[in-house]
């Protein structure tokens, strides 16, 4: 079994970084040349870049008389990039443990950010939706639905990289007013796609004022013309969420985005829409309302 036999704190120093860096380390852990550990160390240079790194918890097992690092080797590395700097006063915690065999390092090394206790990006969605007031009453997973929306709209659904969940949590604070304005329209069943609300984000950004007279057409099925590109559109909507309950071929979000595009040049012109969709052709230009 595995024992802690003690713990330090220590101030962290260019000799001390060096040294716990070059420890050698448990064999299954994680490599820190692979492109997610490469990824994870510019993560933490970011957070030390902007000044929100704070004193890391640190590890060190002993089996058969050597010394191993457990946890921390990323943040070790990240210190050793060019230009990092070890902010004055910043102290490492280092756990110390012996292990008496190599399953005994394995045991141990599944303590350190183990799946169940971490984090998920529902929780860091709750924690920040309850700063703006305005969120604070939207539940999470619609939170969800909605910076996914506006995540692929930024990417081009697949042209540029997704965003982080951290940068996905910015996004309540960036445009809480957006966010709140399309919650409401997520209580609709057949609405609560990230597709969707990536156009919904797409003709907000054209025009506030028109994407709030579209939408609310959308939502109600209220449109004066029987053959209305809104009333179009959400039969669209509905027939699509039929079809997946029924276990049927789906759209996918992309076919969403495109369809609900044409729908508003299509209601901008003020004539109706077959809400044609070709998978390789480029993503409609918005109009601009009348």
């Amino acid at each position: 079994m595995f024992r802690q036999i003690g713990i330090d704190v220590i101030p962290l120093t260019r000799e001390f970084v060096e040294d716990f860096a070059a420890l050698p380390t448990f064999d299954g852990d994680r490599s820190r040349e692979t492109v997610a550990g490469r990824r994870r160390i510019a993560w933490l240079k970011n957070k030390l870049d902007a000044g929100t790194f704070f004193s890391p918890t640190w590890a060190t097992a002993v089996l058969n008389g050597c010394e191993h690092r457990m946890n921390g080797g990323h943040s070790a590395e990240m210190f050793r990039m060019p230009g990092a700097e070890i902010p004055a006063g910043l102290l490492a915690c280092v756990l110390r443990f012996h292990c008496e065999t190599a399953i005994d390092m394995a045991n141990l090394f599944d303590q350190f950010d183990p799946g169940g206790s971490m984090r998920t990006a529902s929780d860091g969605l709750n924690a920040h939706k309850c700063v703006e007031f305005s969120l604070a009453g939207i539940a999470t997973q619609t939170l969800k639905i909605i910076t996914s929306g506006i995540d692929l709209h930024f990417c081009g659904f697949g042209n540029m990289p997704r965003l982080t969940d951290e940068e996905r949590r910015a996004l309540l604070h960036a445009y809480s007013e957006f966010i709140a304005w399309a919650a409401a329209f997520l209580k609709k069943k057949h609405l609560r796609r990230p597709g969707i609300v990536a156009a919904m984000y797409a003709t907000y950004c054209r025009s506030e004022r028109a994407a709030k007279t579209f939408w609310a057409y959308v939502a109600e099925e209220n449109h004066p013309r029987v053959h209305d590109a809104t009333r179009t559109l959400a039969t669209f909507y509905r027939d699509s969420a039929l079809d997946l309950e029924r276990n049927r071929a789906a759209w996918d979000q992309r076919a969403f985005y495109v369809k609900s595009l044409h729908g508003w040049n299509a209601w901008c012109d003020e004539r109706s829409t077959t809400l044609a969709y070709h998978r390789n052709a480029g993503f409609p230009t918005l109009q601009r309302p009348l």
